[in-house]
């Protein structure tokens, strides 16, 4: 331990901290804790922290691994590995680095890039396994909306699909189910309905013949038949 007479201090009586600056290096700040009831003091020495040339963030002795040119100027094993990958020369001084630093380098750096790419895969797969499960629960449900409404369970399919509307769809998913809740409107007799929801869609996707067919037989069963004709023609 030091030796605390070769070192001055100053008292804080308001919290018992001694701080004590070594009289052969006064730049460094020793700190030590006085307990009263033992009569202990614990010294702990503030080095000087060195900072990375090329992050300008702490180097933490102990945490970070430190790595110099031959000048002294330090920086983060990983931060040179990344400088390295563009060029072989310190960034401060242009000191060439030993090769066999930059070899171990480029090794770090295609290691990376492989574990990259490989985390890149893993997210494209996993994002693949999660639509196509989508799609499946998507098919499940249309297929229960069309066996529903060959049943003519109509009201338990319209409150299954005015259900699902809650869900992250896709532009095509919303427009199949505005196609099947204005053709069960229809099968309802409730053409008014229909015509609201098949017109709509048909404004959202011209090119949908069978939403212009049903529109036409609403129309038609309205007495509608100018607007019959005109949904007719464009289900050709």
């Amino acid at each position: 331990m030091m030796d605390k007479n070769s070192v001055h201090y100053v008292e804080n009586k308001s919290i018992n901290y001694y701080f004590f600056f070594s009289l052969s290096q006064p730049q460094n700040l020793l700190q030590a804790t006085y307990l009263s009831d033992r009569k202990l003091f614990l010294f702990v020495e503030k080095l000087p922290i060195k900072t990375c040339i090329i992050c300008h963030m702490d180097i933490i002795e102990g945490k970070d691994i430190l790595t110099e040119c031959s000048n002294g100027h330090p920086v983060h094993e990983e931060c040179l590995s990344e400088w390295l990958h563009h060029s072989p020369n310190c960034p401060l001084c242009s000191e060439s680095y030993p090769a066999d630093l930059i070899t171990q380098s480029k090794n770090y750096i295609e290691q990376k890039e492989r574990e990259q790419q490989k985390d890149k895969l893993t997210i494209e797969w996993n994002e693949t396994i999660k639509e196509i499960a989508e799609e499946m629960v998507y098919l499940k449900f249309f297929n229960m909306i069309e066996t529903l409404t060959e049943k003519k369970d109509y009201d338990t399919a319209i409150e299954r699909l005015l259900a699902f509307e809650d869900k992250l769809l896709t532009p095509d998913q919303k427009q199949k189910i505005l196609f099947l809740k204005g053709k069960i409107y229809f099968l309802k007799g409730r053409y008014d309905m229909a015509i609201g929801h098949l017109f709509k869609l048909v404004k959202q996707q011209y090119d949908y013949p069978e939403a212009f067919q049903y529109l036409g037989k609403a129309y038609q069963e309205l007495g509608l038949d100018e607007k019959a004709k005109w949904a007719f023609d464009r289900a050709q």
